[in-house]
């Protein structure tokens, strides 16, 4: 029995499993090797906690879901993994983080908050689009005028630290390798100018000696 059989097999068992809590659920496998799915839930009053359980479930991932989410969940939701814990998540004070192998809810009142001071460091656009990638609802990344806050679910604002930290690593580096080399730059211009300037004067003497040689043989004619 190959991987996507089994795939089906436990996204129909799971289905029954859920039936009589409110939750009728499918997803299509659309890539197993990086566990994305098209996911389809119907959602009648089913607890938050199973909600995100059978969403961790039909994409193969672990639910770890803190008590103090409570509250019950209803609407139909499709989509990728990551519109439907949005929709999922704007129902409930949650904050979601996701990761390859767990979906990760704890509630409001786990939000930390971390802020980067830039200083005198640009975050170039491409950098600011990937710390703006896959944001759950409740965490937040604020650029500020020479700071950076983040917001939110712990290990995502954990991750996004680390990833303005690299970043603006990367900036002094660039910096750092771009002072070096005007340093050297202007080290080797320097010494053009002195040897330039060397051998003009050496030029000029020459000159001077040829003519004051010059002028003690016609006095001596």
């Amino acid at each position: 029995m190959d991987a996507g059989t089994n795939f089906l097999r436990n996204v129909r068992a799971a289905c029954l499993l859920v039936a009589a809590c409110g939750l009728f659920s499918s997803a299509t496998l659309a890539d197993e090797a990086d566990k994305a799915a098209d996911l389809n839930l119907w959602v009648s009053g089913a607890p938050a906690h199973l909600v995100f359980e059978q969403i961790a479930e039909l994409t193969g991932r672990q639910a770890v879901v803190d008590s103090a989410v409570v509250g019950q969940v209803s609407g139909r939701f499709s989509g990728s993994l990551e519109d439907t814990l949005r929709a999922v998540a704007e129902q409930l004070p949650a904050l979601v983080d996701i990761n390859d192998t767990v979906i990760s809810v704890v509630s409001e009142e786990n939000r930390i908050v971390s802020s980067i001071v830039l200083g005198d460091s640009v975050i170039e656009a491409q950098e600011r689009s990937a710390l703006l990638e896959n944001v759950m609802p409740g965490n937040v990344v604020d650029f500020r005028e020479d700071e950076i806050v983040v917001s939110g679910h712990p290990e995502f604002v954990r991750r996004k630290a680390r990833a303005v930290t690299a970043a603006l690593a990367d900036v002094e580096q660039v910096s750092n390798e771009k002072d070096a080399q005007a340093v050297a730059d202007a080290e080797e211009l320097d010494k053009k100018q002195d040897a330039a300037a060397l051998a003009d004067v050496e030029q000029a003497n020459q000159e001077q000696d040829s003519e004051a040689l010059a002028d003690v043989e016609h006095a001596d004619e």
